[in-house]
């Protein structure tokens, strides 16, 4: 996972492989989202991560899933 600079997005993991995008909001939320070309990612970090390319490129166009994450307390 690679911590970015965004008001919501915490950190984003991707897997070039499985085509799989892991991102973490500020919340602790995790969504996943699947079937992201390696591009897509690569244009997210190409200067800096960019909020609104992950709006219109990612989190709109994907097919997501909010993971569940427990934490023992």
């Amino acid at each position: 996972m690679k911590t970015v600079d965004s008001t919501n997005v915490h950190s984003i993991g991707y897997d070039k492989n499985e085509q799989l995008m892991i991102i973490e909001l500020h919340d602790g939320t995790f969504y996943k989202f699947e079937k992201v070309p390696e591009s897509v990612n690569i244009e997210l970090f190409e200067d800096a991560f960019r909020e609104d390319i992950f709006v219109k490129k990612v989190k709109y166009e994907y097919d997501f899933e909010v993971l569940k994450v427990l934490i023992n307390v």
